[in-house]
């Protein structure tokens, strides 16, 4: 979910920096490829691919996404009057650099509706304008592969229609690439192979995918952070890479396949998940609850250096553990909530005091009162 939080935005921050200029802009005439990896560079160290229209329908998204979102989806709907994304059939994301960066460059190809033919490419440039009128940006037009393009006025996004029906943006390297790449110029994450033997086992039927390898500089940092890992789960420091899908059409479905660098080590990770797994649910009361039951679902199997993991949840599971999460989020919020206001009951010491202050003076009046009645008494006799 947070992949696709960041990668919406990053579509939608795209769209308001596409200006007039590139409305009718076409890098080659062919729609841009439903492979996620024939459209990402070939030396990207990480390909996402999200699937809009099943995520946008679906429970997880309505169950999860917050006020800010909504918020968010709704000003760009308002000011635009439509929403450029329900145009859009799916995103694909990836990132690419050297091994002292490997993430330092990054961009997105979102293909669809959004940007097929004249009248849509138009409706799109008016709606860049509006909302560019609104937030008070601003843009210039730049050549990227002797294209027209578009950068911000601070140069470091850019952006361009891509093919018949696509949108690239990014980083200028990114949007070049994403452009030699569809031009049959230069490789893709398919060509290479580097990704697709992880992306194949786990893409079927998924909605959101991701596949990456890890960095070798990583490496060290991993180690020195497993090593502070509780039991066997410094393990982790052996995985060299990994592919995630997850299908939210029904419920929410996750498979995982994670590469180490051993056999031996993929058994060891299995085994550590395991034991947590099972410790989690010897905790009293909790193989009765909907966490349990995910948990105890949960499978893994290892074949060869590749820990492979299926965990699937219902929409009512689903709706469970997020109505269980808003509850302890309420919890933890009222257990600050006595500390915060614990300053306002001081003033109540202050005042206590007053009342003797105030009756003070009456034995004195009583005491000064004497004298005059002996005094009187004197006279008489």
């Amino acid at each position: 979910m947070e992949l696709w939080r960041r990668s919406r935005w990053l579509v939608l921050t795209a769209v308001v920096i596409l200006g007039g200029g590139i409305a009718m802009s076409l890098v080659g005439e062919d729609d841009v490829p439903a492979d996620p990896l024939a459209v990402a560079p070939a030396d990207a160290r990480v390909v996402a691919r999200v699937d809009v229209d099943a995520l946008l329908d679906s429970a997880i998204w309505r169950l999860a996404m917050d006020q800010e979102e909504a918020t968010g989806a709704r000003r760009i709907e308002r000011v635009c009057g439509y929403d450029p994304l329900a145009l859009v059939d799916d995103v694909v994301i990836f990132a690419s650099g050297p091994d002292e960066d490997p993430f330092e460059y990054a961009g997105f190809v979102a293909r669809g509706e959004v940007a097929r033919g004249r009248s849509r490419r138009e409706q799109l440039v008016r709606c860049v304008e509006a909302v560019l009128n609104e937030r008070g940006g601003g843009v210039e037009p730049v050549e990227i592969e002797g294209e027209t393009a578009i950068a911000s006025a601070h140069g470091e996004s850019h952006a361009a229609f891509l093919g018949a029906d696509g949108v690239v943006g990014g980083d200028r390297e990114s949007v070049s690439q994403a452009i030699r790449v569809h031009r049959g110029a230069a490789s893709s994450a398919r060509a290479t192979g580097t990704l697709g033997a992880l992306w194949a086992e786990v893409a079927a039927g998924r909605d959101v995918v991701l596949a990456g390898e890890l960095p070798e500089r990583w490496l060290p940092t991993l180690r020195r952070a497993a090593r502070g890992a509780e039991g066997d789960l410094a393990v982790l420091a052996t995985v060299r890479a990994l592919a995630i899908g997850v299908g939210v059409r029904d419920g929410l479905t996750l498979s995982a396949a994670l590469r180490t660098a051993t056999a031996a080590d993929a058994e060891r990770l299995r085994d550590a998940i395991q034991a947590r797994i099972d410790g989690a649910l010897e905790t009293p009361g909790a193989g009765f609850t909907v966490v349990g039951r995910v948990l105890r679902a949960i499978r893994m199997s290892v074949r060869g250096a590749e820990l492979r993991l299926v965990a699937q949840a219902s929409t009512d599971q689903l709706e469970g553990m997020l109505e269980m999460w808003r509850e302890l989020r309420s919890s933890a919020s009222e257990a600050e909530a006595p500390s915060d206001s614990a300053p306002e009951p001081e003033p109540e010491p202050d005042s206590a005091p007053e009342p003797a202050t105030e009756s003070e003076p009456e034995p004195e009046a009583e005491a000064e009162a004497e004298p005059a009645t002996e005094s009187s008494s004197d006279s008489e006799s």
